[in-house]
């Protein structure tokens, strides 16, 4: 039959419980308020994501804030920048569990806010600088800054390339692999 919502949050906070288990980065609040932090405390670019769950959550998106006093480094901009992003993330994945994937989303976004923050930030050097300080960069970041420039190249187009949640059911299957065999009785 259909779930209700009190049922479908009911599982998607298992499932956020066996996926961060030992993880001191998130936190439950309470039954429908989950903290994440994404990076290290001390890091210039750590911030602190709250997703609270409403009634009808999650056939509307939930409450996105980054108001905690761990983010006081962040610049407002920086604050109203990240909740959109994950907003226009949220508004696509309505109708299916998302916190996940809004907290891995949000790790995304913390890499990319730092590039951002740091190519406005930066005066122009001569292009050797710049070469030798790709080369270093381009170790850490082969991955992301093929990504990352692509939407710094086109911001404009940065909700178009953002439209795409987790496969949940991958997640929950991954899960149950990793946890083998000895709870094979599902509910």
């Amino acid at each position: 039959g259909i779930m209700t919502h009190k049922q479908e949050q009911e599982e998607e906070r298992e499932v956020l419980q066996s996926i961060y288990e030992n993880e001191d980065h998130f936190k439950q609040l309470s039954e429908t308020v989950f903290t994440f932090r994404i990076g290290e405390p001390g890091d210039v670019k750590s911030y602190s994501v709250e997703i609270r769950w409403g009634e009808d959550y999650p056939d509307v998106p939930p409450t996105v804030s980054l108001d905690s006093i761990y983010n006081s480094r962040l610049t407002l901009e920086s604050k109203r920048a990240i909740v959109a992003a994950l907003l226009t993330e949220a508004q696509s994945l309505v109708g299916s569990p998302m916190t996940y994937s809004l907290f891995e989303y949000a790790k995304e976004q913390a890499i990319e806010l730092l590039e951002l923050e740091s190519v406005e930030c930066s005066t122009e050097s001569t292009a050797d600088d710049r070469d030798g300080a790709m080369r270093q960069q381009k170790e850490k970041k082969e991955v992301l800054s093929k990504q990352a420039k692509r939407r710094l190249a086109d911001r404009t187009n940065a909700q178009g390339e953002l439209r795409r949640g987790w496969n949940w059911m991958d997640i929950i299957r991954h899960l149950s692999k990793t946890e083998g065999s000895s709870n094979q009785t599902s509910t």
